[in-house]
């Protein structure tokens, strides 16, 4: 799901399954690697880590058996990147 479109993307992505690199791959050979991603991108001086966070987790407590949602927002450097980046025209 696009959340905001400029040259520089958010997306919210829901993972289904655990492989490793999952996000970075699948972006990355759409032509879409993510900011600071020095494996299947581009290293970028603005950001120290590639732009990918986890904002909700969910999973069982092994102990109680309780549906555990754990939640983040955003970080700060992710919506100025956003903000600093062009506008474009939506291409779908």
């Amino acid at each position: 799901r696009v959340l905001k479109e400029k040259t520089n993307t958010l997306v919210d992505v829901q993972l289904l399954t655990g492989r490793t690199h999952q996000i970075r791959v699948h972006f990355a050979s759409l032509g879409h690697p993510l900011i600071g991603d020095h494996l299947y991108g581009q290293p970028d001086a603005r950001i120290p880590y590639q732009a990918l966070q986890a904002t909700r987790l969910k999973f069982t407590d092994p102990f109680s058996e309780k549906r555990i949602t754990a939640e983040l927002p955003v970080p700060a450097l992710f919506n100025q990147l956003l903000t600093e980046a062009p506008q474009i025209e939506p291409t779908i």
